[in-house]
């Protein structure tokens, strides 16, 4: 969980040194999350997910239901389009959450530990794993999103 001012600092200094690993810069990211107008609809079961302000940065993922290690957080892509869960999960280098590919290579967000269900505790996960997770090595430049999903 990211709560101390050090912890915040530290995940966005962490984000930052990601991003220059993969060839793109903080303007590029957000000008692409900026310009995307669709966001996919999830199921009814994920409506405990909400997209509110972070202390990390911007706007941070979290739920009012509590969730499990290894529950199902959500989607982070339905049909190639992101969801509200995968547009808004922050970075963390001690995130409680995780990618994972399900059966048909759809990439989903999985709880790592426990997660509160008070919308206090945000929703982490770390972009590093993820894009490992998904089979993603190359550096991207600012033409697509974090994992290297093409705009």
């Amino acid at each position: 969980m990211v709560t101390s001012t050090s912890a915040i600092q530290a995940a966005r200094k962490d984000f930052i040194a990601f991003l220059d690993e993969i060839g793109t810069t903080l303007t590029q990211v957000q000008a692409y999350r900026d310009g995307l107008q669709d966001v996919a609809a999830m199921a009814p079961e994920f409506g405990n997910l909400h997209a509110r302000s972070s202390a990390i940065d911007g706007i941070g993922l979290f739920t009012a239901r509590a969730l499990q290690r290894n529950e199902l957080v959500a989607p982070a892509r339905i049909q190639g389009v992101e969801t509200l869960a995968g547009r808004y999960i922050n970075h963390s280098p001690h995130p409680n959450a995780r990618m994972v590919a399900g059966m048909d290579g759809t990439p989903m967000i999985v709880a790592l530990k426990s997660i509160k269900g008070d919308c206090e505790q945000e929703i982490t996960m770390d972009y590093r794993q993820a894009r490992r997770e998904l089979g993603f090595t190359k550096k991207i430049g600012g033409s697509a999103d974090i994992t290297g999903h093409s705009t």
